[in-house]
């Protein structure tokens, strides 16, 4: 096994309070019994029958009846007072006297105006909630001149429970609440849920003005919810909590955590419940359950269970239950040495209490017994009902108690009064040497009467006991668990119990961080505490601090410490592990972030060299990082130098970075003349700051002109120029326009800013000649200038008798005969115009003879070309005329002349080898090649095409006006035949392309149009 620093610095501990504890078994500070002078409490709602009853009926005589009752005894004679305060806030008061101490005193008053009032009044739902989450008034304060005990009971027909009160001085501040799961009732009739249904509870009075409460609920309260405020409480006032009902989940307010600044009374229970909660289908009879709780302080570490005996008549179906709640996470709860549950702090474990047993845990915890319903819908009103019962852990046992038997009264069907419980008993757990001192009522307790509690060392006794004060005591601690049965009612609770606070918590912490350095306390002062024996800065856990811890002497009440960050630019962490004089410890990591903000890239501070221009504000872009392991707040850039001009432009301060979030800022500066400018930029919180960068601005003129691109489509239009003048010495462009005197026949437009701009030039009349000149400048005076020509379609077409041709008539013309014409083609511009080819648009019956290609036409000079007739169909009708039209394409412009002709049938007589007189009529000739289908081309296109003569032939497109590289459809060597081919547009320019034929039977073409 491998051990670290921090295992060894553990295992010393160890041994040291081992030693410790050998002499110190049980550390714990005695904070007194259940027996005092000085005594709170309240009664939560209950279910009251007869409300709203007619005077003289059975059900008024039986609300009359239904009271709240104090018990008290005392074992030596008293005299005291009780203060009451009612629903309206009024007060009232009642002197008591004991003189006998085998005397009980009982008070008792009708429950109306002094019940807390909840959302279920009585079954009738209050919209409001009643009293719940809002300061009511009732409560009873009880004043005794000796120690007396003092019990409650809150009696009702067929539901009613009772408790003991603890005293002023067993009160404390944190509290875990024990109750059970609401019973919500749906109504058949409307749905929803019915006046029946009764929720889990609890009630909390304060004892001192001024007392700040925090209710951390484990279910939705009524009103609430999860999130409850915090809420502050005078002297007697009260506060009621009541868990949500709901059609979906009955919500249980067990584990429910309150915290208060100053001491307070804690009751908790419910209003009317049917036990167990998972048979409660099965169940008819309900009761209502209390209990006043008792501090977290005063949790332990081992109880025992007992079971109750089943009352005649009752019936079988159900079980009586326990719960066990953990104060503390990682709780191993055993019963009868076996692991049941591992509980975290609020939760809880319910089992089925069917015998005697042990409980025990490593942590503390609080465990209840709870009595089981009695009636069904067939047993009527049963002996015995549910109650709830907090029972004392062993460490709380006491060697003496007076306790009560309650006893109420309540009306028969027949209207005569009648004691409330037939079967009185108390249950008592004994160590095995005291079960032959354990005395009740001055009579020792046979030890016949005890049966063990599994392998323990403990017994305990059923017994039958009468109505009314009694007194039990033993050599050895004992506990002592109160309760009767009713018909359809009954009550618990503990007999008494010591409130020794226990030290169950280790010791914690508090600190408080001032930018590199943090100060801090190790404490252990909560209620039976046992003081700090050690604390120690764990080393191999310590990064980039220094930690100091305060000398003290074994068993403060707590210990301060100190650390600082060595780098304050780096994140620091220690651990301080501290343990208690009761063995328990308690180990928190530190952390103090460092300001961790640089510049991202190589070295602190940033070296930063920049070229800038000159007169011109430059803002160069730097990017923050935050590299450290927390969020960071920047609240402040700041530049050192003397140089006053340099600017962080656009951001606002403060800046929040997380960890490892970056942020861009810009650093801005204008130099007036060439030079370097040296700054040096820092950045910082509130508390610290750093330099980040060392910055050299080296200021240049601009001697460069802007740059000028031109570009152009395949034909030279639109020609497209841009400007830049965007480096970073450059000074920018001051003026982008055209030099009228140099610029004719041309329309442009001008984009840009700056630094950068864009010129698209076209021509206005593309059959004439243009020109252009444009000029640029920058800001410093640099110029560049760009001139270009563009030539037009500067051709005029003329028949052969010198007219301009609007088109070409061809006369009759045999089949397979062909006639050529001649038409004049002038140059009247000042450039020359070159033709490659002349195209016909369908290049069917009409072509130029290839041996006059190329056309060459200086400026104002003229050539003729033959344009040749060859028809293939004989005229029939209009439809049937041969057109054609001839195109001239040049420099994005175009010139059309159209064409036409007749064709006339072949015909012939001969006389065949029989003397037959033969006859033919030839009408038509084969064509070369159809125009596409369709056309203009947008995506996929067809042509169809004839080869006469066998031989090799190719298929292909190519542009206009760039035709160097012509792109293939179909080539090889074909047949004579019909052909077709397909192809794509896809990757196409938009534009005129020529479609061309080279096969054995010549040379043939027409041009085509893609559209974009």
């Amino acid at each position: 096994m491998k051990f670290t620093r921090l295992h060894i610095v553990f295992r010393c501990l160890a041994i040291i309070l081992c030693c410790f504890i050998q002499n110190y078994t049980t550390l714990s500070q005695v904070a007194g019994s259940s027996k005092g002078k000085d005594f709170w409490l309240t009664f939560m709602p209950n279910v009251h029958r007869g409300v709203g009853a007619a005077p003289g009926t059975q059900e008024e005589a039986e609300r009359k009846t239904d009271s709240l009752y104090i018990f008290i005894a005392s074992e030596i004679p008293t005299k005291g007072s009780i203060v009451y305060r009612d629903i309206n806030r009024r007060e009232f008061t009642r002197s008591f006297t004991i003189n006998n101490p085998n005397e009980i005193y009982t008070f008792s008053v009708l429950w109306e105006n002094f019940e807390l009032q909840g959302f279920n009044t009585s079954n009738q739902l209050l919209a409001n909630g009643g009293q719940t989450e809002k300061i009511a008034a009732q409560y009873f304060h009880i004043i005794s001149e000796q120690d007396i005990t003092v019990y409650a009971l809150n009696q009702a027909w067929t539901t009613s429970d009772a408790f003991l009160v603890l005293p002023r001085p067993a009160l404390e501040r944190d509290y875990m609440i024990m109750s059970y799961p609401t019973d919500n009732v749906l109504d058949d009739r409307r749905g929803g849920l019915s006046a029946g249904t009764t929720p889990s509870q609890c009630a909390i009075i304060a004892v001192e003005d001024n007392t700040r409460i925090t209710i951390d609920p484990s279910a939705p309260l009524l009103l609430s919810g999860l999130n409850p405020s915090p809420i502050v409480l005078n002297k007697g006032d009260v506060y009621l909590i009541q868990a949500l009902p709901s059609l979906s989940k009955d919500y249980d307010l067990t584990g429910t955590s309150i915290n208060s600044s100053k001491p307070i009374a804690v009751f908790a229970g419910h209003q009317r419940a049917r036990i167990p909660w998972e048979a409660s289908d099965q169940l008819n009879s309900r009761d209502c359950l209390v209990e006043q709780m008792v501090p977290t302080a005063n949790f332990g570490k081992s109880a025992f269970l007992t079971p109750y005996p089943l009352p005649s008549g009752a019936s079988p179906i159900g079980w009586d239950v326990y719960r066990v709640l953990a104060a503390l996470d990682s709780t191993a709860i055993f019963v009868d040495s076996i692991k049941v549950a591992t509980l975290n702090q609020g939760q809880y474990f319910t089992g089925v209490l069917s015998r005697a047993a042990e409980i025990y845990s490593n942590k503390p915890f609080m465990v209840a017994q709870y009595k089981k319903t009695s009636s069904t819908s067939n047993t009527g009103l049963a002996n015995s009902d549910p109650f709830m019962m907090i029972i004392p852990p062993f460490e709380q046992f006491l060697t003496n108690y007076r306790f009560v038997s309650a006893q109420a009264v309540q009306l028969n069907g027949d209207g005569r009064p009648s004691k409330v419980y037939n079967y009185q008993y108390v249950n008592v757990v004994a160590p095995q040497n005291a079960i032959n001192s354990a005395v009740l009522d001055g009579t020792l307790i046979p030890s016949t009467s005890f049966s063990r509690i599994a392998k323990t060392n403990f017994y305990y006794a059923t017994i039958n006991i009468s109505d009314g004060v009694h007194s039990i005591s033993a050599k050895e601690p004992i506990g002592i668990y109160v309760y009767g049965y009713g018909p359809a009612n009954s009550y618990g609770y503990i007999g008494g119990m010591s409130f020794t606070l226990f030290d169950f918590h280790s010791p914690s912490y508090n600190s408080r961080r001032e930018c590199s350095f943090i100060k801090g306390m190790v404490f252990d002062t909560l209620a039976g505490d046992s003081r700090i024996a050690s604390v120690v800065n764990i080393a191999d856990s310590q990064i980039n601090t220094s930690v100091s811890i305060a000398p003290f002497t074994k068993y403060a009440d707590s210990v301060s410490f100190d650390a600082s960050l060595i780098d304050p630019f780096k994140d620091g962490y220690f651990v301080i592990a501290a343990q208690d004089s009761a063995g328990y410890n308690s180990i928190k990591k530190f952390a103090i972030p460092g300001f961790t903000v640089r510049l991202a890239g190589n070295g602190i501070p940033l070296i930063i060299d920049q070229e800038i221009p000159v007169k011109k504000s430059f803002c160069f872009p730097i990017t923050l990082i935050n590299e450290g392991n927390f969020s960071q707040t920047i609240s402040s850039a700041d530049f050192l130098g003397l140089d006053k001009n340099f600017t962080i432009s656009g951001t606002s301060f403060p800046i929040n970075l997380q960890s490892g979030g970056t942020k861009e800022i810009l650093i801005c500066y204008k130099a007036d003349s060439t030079g370097d400018y040296k700054q040096t930029l820092s950045l910082g919180d509130t508390c610290r700051s750093r330099t980040i960068a060392d910055i050299t601005f080296r200021a240049k003129a601009d001697s460069k002109p802007p740059v000028i691109i031109s570009s152009a489509a395949d034909c030279g239009l639109p020609a497209i120029i841009t400007i830049k003048d965007d480096g970073i010495t450059d000074s920018g462009l001051e003026f982008v326009g055209f030099i009228d005197s140099l610029t004719e026949n041309c329309d442009y437009t001008i984009k840009g800013n700056g630094s950068s701009s864009t010129v698209s030039i076209n021509v206005k009349d593309p059959y004439q000649d243009a020109n252009y000149t444009l000029m640029v400048k920058d800001s410093i005076g640099n110029i560049s200038i760009i001139s270009d020509t563009i030539p037009g379609l500067t051709i005029s077409i003329s028949l052969k008798n010198g007219t301009l041709a609007d088109d070409l008539i061809y006369d009759t013309t045999l089949l397979g005969n062909t006639i050529c014409d001649t038409i004049i083609i002038l140059n009247y511009g000042r450039y020359g115009i070159n033709f490659p080819s002349l195209f016909m648009m369908n290049n069917i019956a009409f072509s130029i003879p290839p041996e006059q290609l190329p056309i060459r036409l200086s400026p104002l000079t003229e050539t003729r070309i033959a344009v040749c007739y060859h028809p293939i169909e004989a005229i029939s009708a209009l439809d049937t005329i041969d057109r054609d039209t001839l195109a001239f394409y040049y420099s994005c412009a175009s010139k059309f002349l159209p064409l036409s002709g007749k064709g006339i049938s072949i015909q012939s007589e001969n006389t065949s080898q029989c003397d037959i007189q033969l006859k033919f009529n030839i009408a038509k000739l084969p064509g070369l090649m159809s125009l596409p289908n369709p056309h203009p081309i947008i995506d996929i296109s067809k042509v169809d095409f004839g080869i006469l003569t066998a031989g090799k032939t190719v298929l292909q497109i190519r542009s206009v006006f760039n035709n160097t590289h012509p792109i293939v459809l179909a080539h090889g060597v074909m047949e004579s035949g019909h052909y077709q081919a397909s192809f794509s547009s896809q990757d196409l320019h938009p534009g005129i392309y020529l479609l061309e034929l080279l096969s054995a039977d010549g040379y043939f073409h027409m041009p085509i149009i893609i559209n974009p």
